[in-house]
């Protein structure tokens, strides 16, 4: 990743690709950063592989002339240039992926064509996908949707395979991974998952679940953000259900959500006495994930997680970015932390890496992403600026401390979390909860220090707190490497407050950090606790 503009720069070199090198139950800790085990069913496992990535940020940035050569010449030219330039190769050996310009700065995606490898495959395939496809639909639970293409993979033994990727996807089960195949021997060597697993009568987005009161919404929609509302797509056609361009929500039971009156009334209520799977609960959840959904769409749209930055649309209405890929969301929810750490994931897997969503693929990226889901779900509920401590699924688990072994907290005595605590963790989720509490500091500090804006969710020129966190979640998504590492997330957090804010928030982020054991010299899952020298002592608000 690369980015330009101040100029501080953000190079990220690597080979996106994954390999295979036998099922094993958990990846020690020493694989965290490289690896990562997908169980897929009840006996079948693929281990995937990600080089290490060296990740370089510049501070304030550099003292040349880019900034007016991106302008000039547009990012792909001068992204490539600096980069060959950066690692010492020709210009012609480093492919460009994608770009766009962002509030905070111009970003380019960019990856090394060439390695230093003696173990090349042949760049003539043996089997065909008509081969082997059957059995890999089989495998993975679905069915082929026809999206291919030929790929060179490292692998963890230092050769390079040619390889299949092809698409399966099962919209019944909400299964949709990329496989790739051996193109010599046929042979499934890694998989990418890409699921995280009007007037509306809703839980309102700032309420975790249906115990804290239902509500009915009247026009939610952002026309700044969804031009045609919720249910139309610019093409002239309004749905009456629960379709639209960012969102199609439906039951497995009973699907979309019609509905209940004319004019877009949505009024189902939620009976958390009767059965979840009563009708009209049924379509009380449904309706509820496509307000939850949309208006994730609608906020994390406001904070540049636009068309151009590969986010979830199914027009784009010539504003860049892909289309055709709204997100797909198969069952209802009434507990809306849940649907909004669902839907970060998307955002996560699309910012990092520049919309290819294989960059978080790795044992420790995949924890990391657990955190970011659970940090969203936690910003979205904040309704001012008392920042406690926060639990997460409550309601779904009917256990008031949550889903989690700890709530989010300050405090070493209700959270002990640390960046140490990640070498006795061999799950994603318990991975995620160290960094989304290491989030969870963040946030207080930057509300204690900056304040909190009530309109958050509709305006992001607030210089509040609680807006600034999330520019800073956001930008730093984007600036971080594929595949990154805690250390990785914490530099990219930190340089993407001195791209947009000048570096105002520095030593207040370096501080929170190293509280929890990330600093300066943090290393290999070993607390530190130092800051930059600029930093000390530390600064009280």
């Amino acid at each position: 990743m690369f980015s330009f503009d101040r100029f501080s720069t953000t190079v990220v070199l690597a080979l996106a690709c994954s390999s295979v090198t036998g099922a094993t139950p958990w990846v020690s800790p020493s694989s965290y950063s490289t690896h990562r085990i997908h169980q897929i069913g009840r006996s079948f496992t693929v281990e995937s592989y990600h080089p290490p990535t060296t990740y370089k940020t510049f501070g304030e940035g550099l003292d040349d002339d880019h900034a007016a050569r991106v302008r000039r010449d547009g990012i792909e030219s001068t992204s490539v240039a600096f980069v060959a330039a950066q690692i010492g190769v020709d210009e012609a050996a480093v492919d460009f992926r994608s770009g766009y310009e962002g509030a905070s700065g111009h970003f380019g995606y960019l990856r090394q064509t060439h390695v230093c490898v003696n173990n090349i495959a042949p760049s003539t395939p043996s089997v065909d996908i008509d081969s082997f496809i059957s059995e890999v639909e089989a495998q993975l639970g679905g069915n082929f949707n026809d999206h291919s293409s030929f790929e060179y993979l490292a692998r963890a033994d230092g050769s390079v395979a040619l390889v299949h990727v092809v698409q399966i996807r099962n919209e019944d089960t909400n299964a949709w991974y990329e496989a790739i195949v051996d193109a010599h021997s046929g042979e499934l060597v890694s998989v990418t998952d890409f699921v995280a697993d009007a007037a509306y009568t809703v839980v309102p987005i700032n309420h975790q679940d249906p115990t804290q009161g239902l509500q009915t919404i009247y026009d939610p929609a952002n026309i700044a953000t969804s031009p045609y509302g919720w249910h139309g797509d610019g093409s002239g056609f309004e749905s009456n259900d629960t379709s639209g361009n960012n969102v199609f929500a439906y039951s497995l039971v009973s699907g979309t959500a019609l509905q209940s009156a004319e004019d877009l009334s949505f009024d189902y209520a939620y009976d958390i006495d009767a059965a979840p799977t009563d009708d009209d609960n049924v379509k009380a959840a449904t309706v509820n994930a496509f307000y939850a959904f949309n208006t994730l769409h609608d906020v994390s749209y406001v904070y540049g997680f636009t068309e151009s930055a590969f986010n979830f649309q199914l027009r784009n209405f010539d504003k860049g970015g892909a289309e055709g890929d709204r997100i797909p969301n198969v069952d209802g929810d009434v507990q809306n932390d849940f649907l909004i750490h669902e839907g970060a994931h998307g955002i996560v897997g699309r910012l990092t890496g520049g919309g290819t969503g294989r960059c978080v693929s790795t044992f420790e990226a995949a924890g990391l992403s657990e955190g970011w889901s659970d940090a969203m779900a936690e910003w979205i509920h904040w309704d001012s600026n008392a920042v406690t401590d926060f639990v997460i699924g409550a309601f779904a688990t009917g256990n008031p401390n949550g889903l989690r072994r700890y709530p989010y907290s300050v405090s070493n005595v209700t959270n002990p979390l640390r960046y140490s605590s990640v070498t006795h963790l061999f799950e994603v989720h318990n991975v995620g909860e160290v960094w989304a509490n290491m989030l969870h500091g963040v946030y207080l500090t930057l509300v204690s220090w900056d304040g909190w804006d009530a309109d958050f969710k509709t305006n992001a020129a607030s210089d509040a707190g609680n807006v600034v966190f999330m520019h800073l979640y956001m930008d730093g998504l984007a600036l971080q490497p594929c595949n990154p590492t805690f250390i990785d997330a914490r530099d990219a957090f930190i340089q993407a407050d001195v791209n947009r804010y000048a570096g105002r928030h520095f030593c207040l982020l370096w501080h929170s950090f190293a509280t929890r054991g990330l600093g300066l010299k943090a290393a290999n899952y070993i607390d530190e606790s130092s800051v930059p020298a600029r930093c000390r002592p530390a600064i009280t608000a």
